[in-house]
């Protein structure tokens, strides 16, 4: 897959160099001077006029190539794809014993249902997604599914119902894993939230029951009212909800008290291609994952405030709080530029927005993440690199650093 990434490379900066405006432009200079014929001889223009039309029958040779080239590279992608990628079955062995030990220790009867097991996913997607499974699993066995008593008191099976279900959508996939317990109770969530002092309970009433599900995935938040050792440490659901995310996924709760909880994961099938907005910044070009992007705007400088000594502006009867993406890396010292019109990028995860301030947009497109040692990936707001038609390494933005440094 590495050996492919580089031919996609090399065909990328192929394409890049028939396209280059640089290279037109000069053909275009000498066929206008030919026209001009007064600085040549009748010998020497037949020279340049020779030379030119070698040049364009060459171009449309190597159009041609590299048009040959991108049908045999994507079969072979393809093809190298099909190797990578393995059943979901790989994921699904461990679960059935997982779930019956931990049904044992609670004391609850539990069955688990697995549909999808044939669907394929990249395998180094296998580690990353297992632990998230597992853990969501624990919280299902250990917060949703009733003891069997409270279960026949309320007119249900006593035996509870845990099902994990993988379906491929096109090229990605997803993931819910669903159970028919008593809920997330929407008050807990908001007396907690209030409690920890997150959000007044004037706010915390105006949020929709999906906003307050997803604080659940703020680190150190937890509804257990003791801590044991299967829950109740507030440790886990934000790492779950990271994990997902830089595979380029996102991960969302449906819950309805009585009747069950739902959690949906969606993802590409290959982490090694992502989804990228592509903007500038100090002359600096930088991939955000489109898992991340929420929206792009361009507001006035007048739509700036202050909010707590940061810049912020009102998105839909919301602050937005504002930060300079150059300033925020360390290419700027300014953190605020002062602009008559801003661009900005909003990034969301389940519980936040951030506005991030950049020169321009340059395009949306999939890249191919390159393998980056642990001692880049360690420095604030890089979470990896890929390389750019024109042979330019670009750094993809480590989103969880900046939403950590803007709370």
């Amino acid at each position: 897959m590495d050996n492919i990434g580089e031919i996609v490379l090399n065909n990328t900066r192929l394409n890049h160099f028939l396209t280059d405006k640089n290279y037109k432009d000069l053909l275009n200079q000498i066929q206008f001077l030919m026209k001009g014929k007064k600085n040549f001889g009748d010998e020497l223009l037949e020279k340049v006029r020779s030379l030119v039309d070698q040049i364009d029958s060459k171009n449309e040779s190597l159009n041609d190539s590299i048009h040959s080239l991108n049908s045999s590279l994507s079969t072979l992608h393809d093809t190298a794809l099909d190797l990578r990628v393995v059943p979901m079955e790989l994921i699904y062995r461990r679960l059935p014993r997982t779930v019956k030990l931990l049904a044992n220790d609670l004391k609850k009867e539990v069955s688990l249902y697995l549909e999808g097991q044939d669907v394929q996913i990249d395998k180094i997607m296998v580690d990353t997604l297992s632990d998230p499974i597992i853990h969501i699993l624990r919280n299902a066995l250990d917060h949703g599914i009733e003891s069997p008593e409270e279960r026949e008191q309320q007119g249900k099976n006593r035996v509870g119902k845990i099902t994990v279900k993988t379906e491929q959508q096109g090229s990605r996939i997803q993931l819910q894993i669903i159970d028919d317990g008593r809920g997330i109770s929407r008050e807990k969530i908001m007396n907690k939230i209030i409690e920890k002092g997150l959000l007044s309970a004037t706010e915390a009433a105006t949020l929709s029951d999906e906003k307050i599900l997803s604080y659940i995935f703020n680190a150190g938040f937890s509804t257990a009212a003791a801590v044991s050792n299967i829950s109740g440490r507030g440790v886990g659901m934000d790492i779950v909800r990271m994990n997902v995310m830089q595979l380029g996924g996102t991960i969302s709760i449906a819950s309805e008290i009585g009747k069950g909880t739902t959690f949906t994961i969606k993802g590409p099938i290959t982490a090694a291609i992502q989804d990228v907005l592509i903007v500038s910044t100090n002359n600096q070009k930088i991939a955000i994952p489109n898992s991340y992007v929420n929206e792009v705007l361009q507001i006035s400088h007048d739509d700036i405030m202050t909010l707590k000594n940061n810049p912020a502006c009102i998105l839909r009867d919301q602050y937005l709080p504002i930060i300079n993406l150059g300033y925020s890396l360390g290419y700027s010292e300014s953190k605020i530029t002062s602009d008559a019109s801003h661009v900005i990028v909003v990034i969301s995860r389940m519980d936040a927005m951030i506005g991030i301030e950049v020169e321009r947009i340059i395009e949306k497109t999939q890249v191919y993440m390159k393998e980056v040692d642990s001692s880049i990936t360690s420095i604030f707001g890089i979470g990896g690199a890929t390389i750019r038609g024109n042979g330019e390494v670009m750094i993809i933005l480590d989103c969880e650093d900046i939403f950590d440094s803007v709370r």
